[in-house]
């Protein structure tokens, strides 16, 4: 009895197979590939578990189809739209931060380890790239706290890679002078100015003239990571003065 059930239905196990094993094949193919892509392991499993649901419901869709069993496919493709429609609706900002943070990752307009500067409409955020999650990038800032963007804001901000190339990267001091102390402290940042300038040419650049006036010292220095020290060194010479 048994023998002549799969007797008669054993041209559709066959095709069934094949549909599940062709789906099994590619998910194997893509997760691959995403290993490949993307180092954050979160991310990868996550992708690997979507990727692998869609085509395992794909090849259950296309069995069921083969089969003639259209009471069973239609409440399924309906059910699946309408639990799609709700967890779309109610997660539309986790979904937007994951499609977002998918298509940074691909990008790849930074790596971890890289200093990045966000300018978001509420501000710049500058810091070291710690993690590239799934739905969020987490920094390191210069004053050592932790920023986490979602990853939506990001795909949508202008973003400056600090230590794209490795180049060089021009940074700068403030200082409040008094007017009649002006010229001579001019002279005086411009020899602190070449002390810690790497192509000795450091700039000058009167910003404000109020009570006081805003004198910002720029200089080229070695890489980003060198920055709060540089900085701490030119405060301390121009103090010294």
């Amino acid at each position: 009895m048994l023998q002549e059930l799969i007797l008669r239905y054993l041209d559709d196990i066959i095709i069934i197979a094949i549909v599940f094993s062709a789906a099994k094949i590619l998910i194997h193919v893509i997760h691959k590939i995403i290993e490949n892509i993307y180092e954050e392991e979160p991310l990868k499993n996550q992708l690997k578990t979507i990727i692998s649901a869609i085509l395992y419901f794909l090849a259950l869709t296309v069995s069921l189809a083969h089969l003639g069993l259209t009471n069973w496919l239609f409440p399924l493709l309906t059910s699946a739209g309408i639990v799609g429609i709700i967890i779309g609706v109610s997660a539309q900002a986790p979904l937007s931060n994951i499609i977002a943070g998918v298509i940074i990752l691909a990008d790849k307009p930074f790596e971890l380890g890289d200093y990045v500067s966000i300018l978001t409409v509420q501000g710049t955020l500058t810091g070291k790239v710690l993690t590239m999650g799934f739905r969020s990038t987490k920094l390191r800032s210069f004053e050592e706290n932790i920023i986490v963007i979602p990853n939506s804001v990001i795909s949508t901000s202008n973003i400056i890679n600090l230590s794209a190339e490795r180049k060089h990267l021009r940074t700068s001091v403030r200082f409040k002078v008094e007017k009649e102390e002006l010229r001579g402290t001019l002279e005086s940042l411009k020899k602190i100015g070449e002390e810690f300038d790497k192509e000795g040419t450091p700039q000058i650049l009167v910003k404000e003239i109020l009570d006081g006036v805003m004198v910002e010292l720029r200089v080229l220095i070695p890489s980003v990571e060198s920055r709060d020290v540089i900085i701490s060194q030119i405060n301390k010479r121009y103090l010294n003065l």
